[in-house]
């Protein structure tokens, strides 16, 4: 019995210095550091929340320039297809009909805006 005590003791110490170990060398030593992340990189979750913001907040002032102006920091992709992908992933995800009713109006309005071209 002394012998299986000593192991389990041995077994469960040695799991918490190594859990110990890991987390300081994550957490002090070389913790992650990002730089210069993009917005476009979030997850499609993250940025049909974010348009569905801006949407929300469009059908309140019903400025289409204030809400291109929120959306342009997502990145140089196509707003028309950004918007796309974020009402299908709604749809999948069974956003409620009015959030998706007011990406849909948020859509079509930056659709019928001319976009500036450099």
């Amino acid at each position: 019995m002394k012998q299986r005590t000593r192991r389990v003791l041995f077994f469960t110490l040695s799991v918490l210095v190594g859990l110990a170990v890991g987390v300081t060398y994550g957490w002090v030593v070389n913790p992650v550091q990002y730089t210069n992340t993009p917005p476009d990189s979030l997850r499609i979750d993250y940025q049909t929340d974010i348009f569905l913001m801006a949407a929300e907040l469009y059908e309140n002032e019903g400025d289409i320039t204030l809400a291109l102006s929120r959306l342009d920091f997502l990145g140089e992709r196509s707003l028309p297809e950004m918007m796309r992908q974020t009402i299908l992933f709604a749809e999948e995800h069974q956003y409620t009909t009015a959030d998706i009713q007011l990406l849909e109006n948020l859509a079509a309005a930056v659709e019928l805006t001319p976009l500036d071209s450099e």
